[in-house]
């Protein structure tokens, strides 16, 4: 069945793909197959490790590097850290690809897809955690967004601050790490969880779905950023003068 899903989810990339450049010249061709190598290979080396014994001793030794029934919140924190750092960077005034309801948006689009995507085949799969509280480890959630709002931070700011755009990616392993040391996912979980983030967020920059929506194309100054309190999450907007 695993064997099935993960087949069919390579397939359906570069299917998807292959599709989105069939009318483009060579070179463009060329590198849009190049933005489905590293999707593709998180998610074949995930299906390569699921179950191995090799996944065990890897597992064992990131369990070793913390203490008995070690548990952080850390990793619900780091999912939000890409976009975050969108956000400071348009509030700062770096210059990206896009304007920031763009980049919302895109956000948006590779997250909701990413969860959809995720969810279905954590529903399909059903593999046991590690700790054995459920069967839901298989792919990783959080692994998932993590990388999916990594890379659409990774494309905004790619050609104009290489640190920023990176950044995200440097949290979003630490999301892996932390989802390891928590017990609560495998490293083909996660790894299959971080390619089809990223594939899925690569998707939207190709596909460029509602690329003339925009009500606030033409406004200066406003930025929108997330706020944490007690009663949970919200978005706040500013407006400078």
């Amino acid at each position: 069945m695993l064997k099935k899903l993960v087949l069919s989810s390579l397939c359906f990339l570069l299917i998807s793909i292959n599709a989105l450049s069939q009318d483009n010249d060579k070179t463009n061709k060329k590198n849009t197959f190049k933005k489905a190598i590293l999707p593709v290979s998180l998610i074949t080396l995930g299906f390569l490790l699921n179950k191995s014994a090799l996944e065990k001793d890897i597992h064992k030794s990131i369990l070793k590097t913390v203490k008995t029934d070690y548990h952080t919140n850390i990793d619900d924190y780091l999912v939000l850290s890409p976009a975050a750092i969108a956000v400071a960077a348009n509030f700062a005034g770096v210059a990206a690809k896009n304007h920031w309801f763009d980049q919302g948006k895109n956000v948006f689009l590779a997250t909701a897809s990413t969860y959809l995507i995720t969810t279905g085949l954590k529903s399909m799969i059903h593999k046991t955690r590690p700790n054995g509280n459920n069967t839901n480890s298989m792919p990783s959630g959080h692994s998932s967004m993590a990388f999916a709002t990594s890379t659409v931070l990774y494309e905004e700011y790619k050609n104009t601050n290489k640190t920023i755009a990176y950044s995200g990616f440097a949290t979003s392993t630490a999301v892996i790490y932390f989802r390891m040391a928590n017990n609560k996912h495998w490293i083909s979980d996660t790894l299959i969880g971080a390619g089809i983030g990223i594939g899925v967020a690569k998707l939207v920059y190709l596909i460029e779905p509602f690329k003339n929506f925009n009500p606030f194309k033409n406004t200066q100054g406003i930025s929108v950023f997330p706020t944490i309190s007690d009663d949970g999450f919200s978005l706040a907007f500013t407006k400078r003068f």
